[in-house]
Parts: C-alpha cells; sequence; structure tokens
C-alpha cells in the first residue's frame, strides 16, 4: 500500500508539472486566437461594405469572402500552434520565417488571387467578352481566382469563328500579358470586306455598291455606332482593292462579312461598268489614258 501510495503521488505530481507547463502556452495560444478573431471581424465588415461598391456580382463578393474567411482560419490555426508552442518571442521569429516559406511555396496562387481581385474589381474584361491573350482568341466563359477560361475563336479555322475548344490561362497571366479586350466600351469592332476591281471599272460607282452593299447588312444597329460604313481604295499590281469598312458586334462580324460579300458580288454582276480583277495579262490598244474611262469621260480600251 505505501508504494502504491508513492507511485500515485508521483503520478499526480508529474501531472501537476505538465499542465503547470502547458497552461502559459494554451493561455497564449487563446489570446492570440481572440485577437486574430477581434481582427478578422473588423477587417471583415469594412471588407463587405467596399465590395458592395466594388464589386458588381454577388457570386464574387461571395467567392472573396470565402477566400477571405478560409485564409484566416488557416492564419488562425497556424498562429494558435506556434503560440501554444512557445513564447512570443518564439512566435515572431517562427511566424517570419513561416511566412518566408509560404510565400515562397505559394507565389503562384497568390498571384492568381491578386489578379482574379484586379478582374472584378478594375473589369478589364468579364464573362461574355471576347479577349485576345498571348496571341489566343476567345470568348470569356468564366473567371475564377486561379484560372480564366476562353471558348477559342478562330485557332486552327480562318476567321474568329468558335470552334469549341476551351482554353484555360492561369489568372496571373494578367499581370504577365498584353490583354486586347474587343467589348470594354461596346461590343462594336471594326471590320472590312476588300474587293478588287479592275482599272477599267468605274470606282465611283464599286465604292457605291460596297457602302451601301455594307450599310443593308448592318442597319439594324448602324445608329448606334460611331461612323456609318464607308470605304477606302489603294492601287494594286491587277488592279484597284476597294475596302468597305464597318462596325459589328465582335460575335456576328464572321456572319457579316459573308452577307456583305454576297452582297457585293451580286451586285457588281449585275452592273455593265463593274469588273472583279484578278492576275492576268492585258495588251492595250491605244493611248493608255483612255483606261480610266469612268473618271475622264472617253471610251475604254480595247481588249485582244
Amino acid at each position: 500500500m505505501p508504494a502504491l501510495i508513492v507511485i500515485a503521488e508521483s503520478g499526480l505530481s508529474s501531472l501537476e508539472r505538465t499542465f503547470s507547463a502547458i497552461i502559459p502556452n494554451l493561455l497564449l495560444a487563446l489570446i492570440v486566437l481572440g485577437i486574430v478573431f477581434v481582427f478578422y471581424k473588423i477587417i471583415t465588415f469594412f471588407i463587405k461594405h467596399w465590395l458592395k461598391h466594388a464589386v458588381r456580382k454577388e457570386h464574387d463578393a461571395r467567392m472573396f469572402l470565402t477566400l477571405w474567411k478560409y485564409g484566416f482560419i488557416f492564419l488562425a490555426i497556424i498562429l494558435a500552434v506556434i503560440g501554444f508552442s512557445g513564447s512570443l518571442t518564439a512566435l515572431g521569429l517562427s511566424m517570419g520565417f513561416f511566412s518566408l516559406v509560404l510565400g515562397w511555396a505559394l507565389q503562384k496562387p497568390i498571384t492568381g488571387v491578386a489578379a482574379w481581385l484586379a478582374i472584378i474589381i478594375k473589369r478589364p474584361f468579364r464573362v461574355g467578352d471576347r479577349i485576345v491573350i498571348n496571341g489566343i482568341h476567345g470568348d470569356v466563359v468564366d473567371i475564377n481566382p486561379f484560372y480564366i477560361v476562353l471558348n477559342e475563336s478562330g485557332g486552327f479555322v480562318s476567321g474568329e469563328e468558335n470552334t469549341g475548344r476551351t482554353i484555360l490561362f492561369p489568372s496571373s497571366v494578367l499581370f504577365d500579358q498584353s490583354i486586347i479586350n474587343y467589348a470594354l466600351d461596346d461590343h462594336y469592332v471594326m471590320t472590312e470586306v476588300i474587293s478588287s476591281v479592275t482599272y477599267e471599272s468605274n470606282i465611283m460607282k464599286a465604292r457605291k455598291e460596297c457602302e451601301e452593299a455594307a450599310f443593308e447588312a448592318t442597319k439594324e444597329f448602324v445608329n448606334e455606332v460611331e461612323k456609318k460604313p464607308f470605304t477606302r481604295i489603294s492601287f494594286k499590281n491587277s488592279g484597284i482593292d476597294v475596302s468597305v469598312k464597318f462596325f459589328a458586334p465582335f460575335h456576328q462580324k464572321e456572319k457579316l462579312a459573308t452577307e456583305i460579300t454576297q452582297s457585293i458580288y451580286d451586285r457588281f454582276a449585275e452592273s455593265n461598268d463593274l469588273e472583279f480583277a484578278y492576275p492576268h495579262t492585258e495588251f492595250v490598244v491605244g493611248s493608255k489614258k483612255r483606261l480610266f474611262r469612268h473618271a475622264k469621260g472617253k471610251k475604254g480600251a480595247r481588249r485582244v
């Protein structure tokens, strides 16, 4: 019996010493958690107020608050563990070292989150916009803290039709690449249809027909854009290029260009003084100036 009593007293004494050693660290950990919790509540209040004015989509605001919440919980756990293990001095040194290691390991994810915040606040582009990143065209279908998701347009096919392929860019690319946005101010972009006509053609009439074809195709929204359809001309080896330029919604530019091309072809086919140019050899009899009959009002050259 005396031996058992001695063993019991020894065990209780050892347990008491253990608790005596743990209690200060436990109190330190609780104090750290309390301070972190207070800071979390204060900062979260101001963040919610800021998000109401800075972020337009409720989904983005909720995602940001979720990241903020879990980030703080993670930080609180780390601080509590380090606080429980030692003094305030050890806590400060450990946190400094831990922050350095964590910052290096999570450099890309942290940059991605920062880029995502810049996107939802500054709005350089949004879901539905067509953008160009690193030479790749696509329509934005999702923006999250880690990836920008694009529905590719163009790519391995000509033009800018959607290909059905999905492209994921790390959100951090916002700080590394120049980004072109087709729809930052509005959804209209300039495009063109080029028709090459012979030097004998009525150039003024060709310009008029091209402008009318473009106006007819864009009449539904032509009053909403900066400029009406207009033409520019330039000399080429086989004729004169008539370029009709017009503004169109970026997602309809290929469709409208096709309609305008078809309309120009039909208009030229019905005209006697308009002819498409193509590489060919021509012998001119008479004065070379007589080629420009529509500009000078003279009879045209005769081909042989």
